[in-house]
């Protein structure tokens, strides 16, 4: 009978880990994507070889004509709702309306400044949203590990590192001229979140500290913006690379976190017909009470539109598309050449850039077309036979699409402020079909996590079912005995434990009744509850054990208020696992084997942790 229960403990134990190596697959199947990084980067020269070069041009310099200087200045962890006035969301927050600078330069007339909701692509860490900003690539989830340690960004991209300025370094440089990119990359709002919440006083000081350093930023900018200073043609960006939950989190794909934003600003005043296109693709509009509309932009398109701004060659590895609305706010793509077109001056301007666009997108398109190409053929991880056809035919019906409208524009340049429009839209049109079909598939392939075969998503759920079951099968011992434990109820009921009652501030209480000031008095008297029991544990402990491993103090403190409950919690658990082992191995039952190791309560000591770390709000 000894044998015969101790066998049994190890065809249970075998079982759940079976069971967990089998979950794990079917999760890394649907979890873990795979791209491979090529070491190709783009050079000058190459543009010769794509269709949209000018042969009359015989040594090409640049991809695109060049515009401006650039200033971006990127506010790690920057939400949308810290940038978009508050008439945008139904009730405002504490953190809204705190970099009113923004909005006031984005809301004064004539001015060519705006505001635009970027959209991330998950994984949302800090490295992956500056790896996938700069290259125009979609880094996997499987990138995250690269967070704890990257040297460099190994794909090309146009620039080859991210300079982490400070202020101080940010002022004196906007008075240098050596330089054509200018960034600064600020933590702060990042780390506020992180420690201490979205909600909290740091971070509200934190963003009207940027909010004043932004505004004296433009009035530098501005003060040498006249003809012939050195920031005539500075374009200003301001951005988030990612954003962040309430409390603080990022990494994965809620809209809090793919969610941020980016405020472009041209100190020079655009046509208004360039500045609001007819041809406008990817317009979403949030209308609020002064009816202003915001913009969407995916962060997928930012590195090559950035490119051709620049000038500079696009990112080998880019599948992004340039957008219409950032690049029309640079002021370089403006300066077009003069030509006599008749009667039609009041659209020379439109009909100039819209073919000036084209063109921009025509390099665009190869580049992206070249990239798949190669990628298909060097990778093992490709794209399908069927996937490969539908993308050549995208592109071959653009190439013809461009031809076709190359010839009816050169055949009737009497008409062609009357006929230009409808064949530059139609051109436009095609190759952004072409460009967005390829971003999606590289999404389906590369980012979208397979949701079925990722159903270990639900581990919290199943881990506070398999601690109650093996409470159960345990409490065999307790009725035998005659031992109705309260440790028994506890650990039953352990499945009740959820990411609600652990939430950062305790927020459950509030959702009883919001506003109540009893609620709001538990709130914060329940953390400071908590943590004088456990100081008094720590004190039983110490004075009549030689053991010191409990939750030291220090680290419950650094927790936040969540520290204590979850310390608190952890050690009712491991006590009632000890006590419920006990019965089982009570010395004065003989049928019972007293082994030193039980595989069960093993397997209880890790369920018990899983539950934690997910009910603390981990995902």
């Amino acid at each position: 009978m000894m044998v015969g229960l101790g066998r049994q403990k190890w065809v249970i134990m075998v079982m759940l880990t079976v069971l967990h190596i089998v979950g794990v697959l079917i999760f890394i199947r649907g979890f873990l994507l795979l791209r491979t990084e090529l070491p190709y980067y783009s050079n000058s020269s190459d543009v010769s070889h794509s269709p949209c070069f000018d042969h009359t041009q015989s040594n090409p310099t640049c991809w695109t004509r060049p515009a401006d200087r650039l200033v971006i200045i990127v506010l790690d962890a920057l939400r949308f709702d810290f940038v978009a006035p508050s008439s945008f969301f139904k009730e405002s927050k504490p953190w809204t309306d705190r970099l009113p600078v923004l909005q006031k330069l984005e809301s004064t007339e004539g001015t060519s400044a705006r505001i635009f909701k970027a959209i991330a692509d998950p994984p949302t860490t800090s490295l992956q949203r500056l790896k996938g900003l700069t290259t125009g690539g979609l880094p996997t989830f499987i990138d995250v590990g690269n967070s704890f340690g990257a040297p460099a960004i190994v794909e090309d991209n146009f620039i080859h590192q991210v300079d982490n300025g400070c202020i101080e370094h940010l002022f004196l440089s906007l008075y240098e001229e050596d330089w054509d990119v200018l960034i600064a990359h600020f933590l702060g709002v990042d780390h506020a979140g992180h420690i201490l919440g979205v909600d909290s006083i740091p971070m509200i000081d934190k963003l009207e500290q940027y909010s004043a350093m932004l505004e004296k930023v433009t009035e530098v900018i501005r003060s040498q913006s006249e003809s012939g200073g050195i920031h005539e043609n500075t374009f200003l960006l301001v951005m988030g690379d990612h954003g962040q939950t309430i409390n603080g989190d990022h990494g994965g794909g809620t809209a809090e976190e793919v969610e941020t934003s980016i405020f472009a600003m041209s100190f020079k005043q655009p046509p208004s017909s360039i500045l609001h296109p007819p041809y406008n693709l990817n317009l979403i509009l949030h209308l609020d009470q002064k009816r202003t509309c915001i913009s969407s932009i995916q962060q997928l398109d930012f590195a090559i539109t950035v490119s051709a701004l620049l000038g500079v060659p696009f990112p080998f590895g880019s599948i992004g598309r340039v957008s219409s609305e950032l690049y029309a706010l640079g002021a370089g793509t403006w300066n077009l050449e003069r030509v006599n077109m008749g009667n039609c001056l009041n659209q020379l301007k439109v009909v100039q850039w819209m073919q000036s666009y084209c063109n921009v997108l025509c390099v665009n398109s190869w580049q992206v077309k070249r990239y798949i190409d190669v990628y298909s053929a060097s990778s093992v991880i490709g794209f399908s036979c069927e996937d490969l056809l539908h993308i050549s035919d995208l592109y071959a019906q653009a190439e013809k699409n461009r031809s076709c409208c190359s010839k009816k524009l050169l055949s009737n340049r009497d008409e062609i402020c009357n006929s230009s429009l409808p064949y530059l839209k139609r051109q436009i049109d095609a190759y952004s079909n072409f460009l967005l079909s390829v971003a999606d598939l590289a999404r389906c392939k590369w980012t979208e996590f397979n949701l079925e075969m990722m159903g270990i998503v639900e581990e919290g759920k199943v881990a506070n079912f398999l601690l109650a079951t093996t409470v159960i099968f345990k409490f065999r011992y307790s009725i035998k005995r005659g031992k109705m434990l309260v440790e028994v109820e506890v650990g039953l009921s352990k499945q009740a434990v959820s990411s609600l009652f652990m939430s950062a501030h305790s927020s459950w209480m509030l959702e009883i009744a919001p506003g109540h000031p009893v609620w709001t008095f538990m709130v914060e008297i329940v953390p400071i509850l908590a943590l004088t029991i456990l100081a008094y544990l720590l004190y039983i402990t110490m004075a009549y054990s030689s053991y010191w491993g409990i939750w030291n103090l220090t680290i419950i403190l650094l927790s936040g208020k969540q520290g204590p409950l979850v310390a608190l919690a952890s050690i009712i658990g491991g006590n009632c696992i000890m006590r419920l082992g006990n019965i089982e191995q009570d010395p004065k039952d003989k049928t019972v084997v007293n082994l030193n190791f039980d595989p069960l309560s093993v397997t209880q000591w890790s369920l018990l942790v899983t539950c934690l770390f997910f009910s603390t709000g981990h995902w």
